[in-house]
Order: C-alpha cells, then structure tokens, then sequence
C-alpha cells in the first residue's frame, strides 16, 4: 500500500492525467478507446450524474475510476463502475483497491455493476450470478464479466430488466 495515498474528487486539472492513466492502464488494442471513455464520462458527468475518482501519491495521479448512473427498471438507484485504471507501476500496491472501496462507499445502498474480472472484482462483492437480473445493453464480448453487487434488502426482480446506461457507454463496441 502506498503510504501518502489520497483517494479524491477528479477535478477539472485532473482531465488529461485521466487520459494519461488509462493510455498506460489498457492494452494498446484498447487504451485509445478507454481513455476516451474515461474522458467522455468526466465531459459529461454534469448532466448524467456520474462520479469520477482519482487516486493521487506525491502530487502525482496515478488511478481513476467512474461510477455511473445507469436506469434499471424496478431496481432503484443503479450504478456501473467503468472505466478503473491505474497506471502500471503502481499495480499491486492497493490504488485500484482504494478507488474501487471509495466508489461502493459514495454509492452505498445502490445496485452497481461491473464488466470485468471476476476474480479481481469478487472481493468487493461483486458476482456473476447476481447480474442475471440485470441484462446488458449490448450482447457481452466476455459474458463471465458481467457481476453484480446487489444491495442488502433489494428484492431480486420477478424477471430480468435490461439497464441503459450513460451516453458515453452506449457504445456496442465497449461490451
């Protein structure tokens, strides 16, 4: 774990260390296409109610993520985390684990999903089996990524809803 680390609100000044940290986070068969993700989020975060984290040690940002709103019919208050990033030489050292507690924590109560690793995002609770209520805008690439953290105290739906997301990840090519 880093020691001076400080999780905190993206700002304005954070724009293009966002950029910077999903650039060098992803493949370069993706990188383009998440940095510009990260990007349109944080454009657009005013009118679509997202968040947006940085993770930051000595001055420097070195992680993000963004939590979206997305509607879920029935479901109550529903967000999905995506994009997270940290940048590769400060892998294994607890940011993404920070930024990704700082988010569940900011959205307490709600639904949120997730596309990705299940055996990195199964520690925070997330789990396949209880994304089957909640189906994809688009047909997944990878459909085992698809998890879910339900909140304590929501009732499962009678039968699958389909969410809508965010502008910015109504984009096939990003499932």
């Amino acid at each position: 774990m880093i020691i001076d680390l400080q999780i905190r609100a993206a700002a304005a000044a954070d724009r293009e260390a966002i950029r910077h940290v999903h650039l060098r986070a992803f493949a370069d068969s993706e990188n383009q296409r998440v940095a510009q993700l990260a990007l349109d989020l944080w454009d657009s975060q005013n009118q679509t109610g997202a968040h947006a984290w940085v993770a930051e040690a000595h001055g420097q940002v070195i992680g993000h993520v963004a939590f979206s709103p997305v509607t879920a019919p029935s479901l109550g208050p529903a967000h999905i985390l995506a994009p997270l990033g940290v940048l590769p030489e400060h892998h294994g050292q607890g940011v993404g684990v920070a930024l990704v507690r700082h988010g569940l924590n900011a959205v307490e109560g709600a639904l949120v999903l997730v596309y990705g690793d299940p055996a990195y995002y199964g520690r925070f609770g997330f789990r396949a089996e209880d994304a089957v209520w909640c189906m994809p805008p688009y047909e997944l690439e990878h459909p085992m990524g698809w998890q879910a953290r339900w909140p304590i105290g929501l009732a499962q739906p009678a039968a699958p809803v389909t969410i809508r997301c965010v502008p910015a990840l109504d984009d096939s090519v990003l499932w």
